[in-house]
């Protein structure tokens, strides 16, 4: 994987970023039975609606970014599953939980914060186990397909 790879990862992260951030706010908005595109906290904190909008875009493209990016980890061939894992989950751990503190979908208080990287924490090992399932399943389908193709 070359850095001009990961810098193109990361740059089909951002809209991807922002339509995720839009359609969580579009959800909770619906739940509640009024739309509001950004977190009244973080309204309060920027002091107006469109500061805050503005904020939480350019909050959502970076995360965006920084996870298109990251995923680049994955493509890194010399470095073990383990390793790539730890990066991976470090680099996400430390992006995603300052900007949902900044962008005040998380409050910044500390069992908050613990409840929200217990929750982050649970949900990125499920979807690793999930992905590592249907990886070895498909290596496992390749090898018997092999085998086969042999006298």
């Amino acid at each position: 994987m070359t850095v001009r790879k990961a810098l193109g990862f990361g740059l089909l992260g951002i809209p991807i970023g922002i339509a995720i951030s839009t359609t969580i706010a579009l959800a909770i908005s619906l739940v509640f039975g009024s739309y509001s595109p950004v977190s009244l906290p973080l309204i309060d904190r920027m002091g107006g609606l469109m500061n805050a909008v503005l904020f939480q875009y350019l909050a959502s493209a970076a995360l965006g970014f920084i996870c298109g990016f990251g995923s680049a980890i994955w493509a890194v061939e010399r470095w073990s599953l383990l390793r790539k894992t730890v990066i991976h989950f470090l680099l996400l751990s430390f992006t995603l939980l300052p900007v949902s503190i900044a962008c005040r979908w998380v409050s910044p208080h500390f069992i908050s914060i613990l409840i929200y990287f217990g929750i982050f924490a649970a949900l990125y090992l499920i979807i690793w186990i999930v992905q590592y399932l249907i990886i070895r399943r498909k290596i496992s389908k390749m090898n018997d397909r092999l085998y086969e193709k042999r006298p």
